[in-house]
């Protein structure tokens, strides 16, 4: 059995526990390895942020605690985490534990860091198009650092792209499901979500509403058609429905999905205080893994009445933990099946 199927089964026995008796877990982990990048992209202020990094050392005693509580999948973030010289080591380390590990990059280091990359499942990397709009969208010859990444990968790892629809790029939608298929790899798609501490510049960069809403109904008819697409029909369709792109949280429950960050999942930042997800960064109360511990941490996280995003990894687990079968089915076809 593959450790992407281990690592489901985990995750769905968490998941049944938490509704049957109330158990929180933190089954899914988004860690920060670094604010460091080799880019700063439009949307993004991640690497202005400068914060303090965890060692390999409080890694490795992080992922041991992360391990006992219940986590089975780990995202590695940042910044850039390929810019850390010891990122192999951080990745072989969470293997150790078990984890199902992915590392999403924008690209420019893989070729460079491919023996540290032998220890990750699945890699995400950053693709916001044809070159002129993947640049503006982040800098000049950052296309050509991601196409040579996905030709590096290819047919080698579980390979995802990640395209951030902004008014730049927001018609390429075509473009990268053909290098897609070419590549064979799976795209995803997501809106601007970040909050105003970890910067996205909705204000400059976001598409008209009619605009991003007729590229998700092209996305959902091409994902029904059968195109390499990673990201769920039910997360597209819900975002199509989003009240309003201008907004990426509301305080009110969005159609009948409930929010599970801080139940079932959290995201820890780069200095190691420990949040609900990525959008709560810096705006609700958080402790710290390395002063409280994971457990410590973990167990007073809250959303502060935060209750529904369209940030697209956030709706897809909200999807899988509210035990949804065509999403499960659907996302257990790309995360653990597809190689």
């Amino acid at each position: 059995m593959s450790i992407g199927i281990q690592n489901l089964w985990r995750m769905g026995a968490g998941t049944l526990d938490f509704h049957v008796r109330g158990v929180r877990r933190p089954l899914n982990v988004m860690l920060s390895v670094t604010d460091r990048c080799t880019y700063l992209c439009e949307y993004c202020k991640i690497p202005t942020r400068k914060s303090k990094e965890m060692s390999l050392d409080q890694l490795k005693t992080l992922f041991g605690q992360m391990r006992r509580a219940g986590t089975a999948r780990l995202g590695i973030w940042g910044g850039e985490p390929l810019i850390r010289n010891d990122i192999g080591e951080i990745l072989r380390a969470a293997k150790d534990q078990g984890f199902y590990v992915s590392v999403d990059t924008n690209g420019i280091l893989v070729r460079k860091k491919l023996p540290a990359l032998k220890a990750a499942d699945h890699i995400v990397i950053s693709f916001d198009g044809r070159e002129e709009n993947h640049d503006r969208n982040r800098t000049k010859g950052a296309h050509a650092g991601a196409m040579d990444a996905i030709q590096a990968l290819a047919g080698d790892k579980r390979l995802w792209t990640i395209t951030v629809l902004t008014k730049h790029n927001v018609g390429d939608v075509d473009y990268v499901l053909e290098q897609a298929r070419k590549y064979n790899f799976l795209a995803t798609f997501q809106v601007l979500h970040h909050n105003d501490l970890m910067g996205d510049a909705r204000d400059v960069l976001a598409p008209g509403d009619r605009e991003l809403r007729e590229a998700v109904g092209r996305l959902i008819d091409a994902k029904q058609a059968g195109a390499p697409i990673a990201n769920t029909v039910h997360y597209l369709r819900y975002l199509r429905s989003w009240h309003d792109y201008a907004e990426p949280t509301s305080k009110e429950q969005v159609s009948w999905l409930p929010c599970y960050a801080g139940d079932l999942f959290a995201n820890i930042d780069t200095n190691g205080d420990l949040y609900p997800c990525s959008l709560t960064v810096g705006s609700v109360p958080t402790r710290n893994v390395l002063t409280d511990g994971f457990e410590g941490a973990f167990s007073t996280t809250s959303r502060m009445g935060c209750s529904s995003c369209d940030a697209s990894c956030y709706v897809e687990y909200n999807h899988i933990h509210a035990m949804h079968p065509g999403a499960i089915i659907d996302f257990a076809r790309a995360v653990a099946l597809r190689t």
